[in-house]
């Protein structure tokens, strides 16, 4: 929430500026297929969804948690919230405030986490390796394809850029 708001806030500052929006839409289109990309490249390795209930351990101790608070360290979370985020809400600006356009993204992210997790909860028992993998493989194409279409936005915001300056 604190990355969305101050991408938000960022982003409602310098957005108007159409190199901005553009290198805005670059990073964001090359993190996205960056990340769709390694995943699919990543053997992941057996995974068991047994094993999370047999094994219950502290709260800090867990997987889960050092990768949250990893993650909300790390440099390149802050440039991929600010990037897509922050060229998302370029789109929402004269819309949307920045509090609530980052509840949205919030609240969306949410509900489709906790969809996945029931899911998850509920059909455990018919999933196999084999299926997992493909869950992976399908969510790594999502990825690229929305890092393909901030690429055609970013195309779009350089058309005008490019025509002004060939006209000078």
């Amino acid at each position: 929430l604190i990355y969305l708001l101050l991408a938000s806030y960022v982003a409602a500052q310098f957005i108007d500026n159409s190199w901005i929006k553009l290198i805005m839409w670059s990073f964001a289109s090359y993190m996205l297929i960056h990340m769709g990309i390694n995943s699919l490249k990543e053997k992941p390795g057996k995974i068991s969804f047994h094993h999370m209930h047999r094994h219950r351990s502290k709260l800090f101790e867990t997987d889960f948690c050092k990768g949250f608070l990893l993650n909300i360290v790390n440099p390149m979370a802050i440039v991929f919230w600010l990037m897509v985020a922050g060229s998302l809400y370029g789109q929402y600006k004269g819309v949307v405030t920045p509090p609530v356009f980052a509840l949205n993204v919030v609240f969306g992210g949410l509900v489709s986490s906790l969809s996945v997790a029931l899911m998850t909860l509920f059909l455990k028992r018919f999933f196999n390796d084999k299926m997992l993998k493909n869950f992976v493989k399908f969510g790594s194409f999502i990825l690229i394809a929305y890092g393909i279409w901030f690429f055609g936005k970013a195309v779009a915001e350089a058309k005008p850029l490019m025509d002004s300056v060939l006209s000078l």
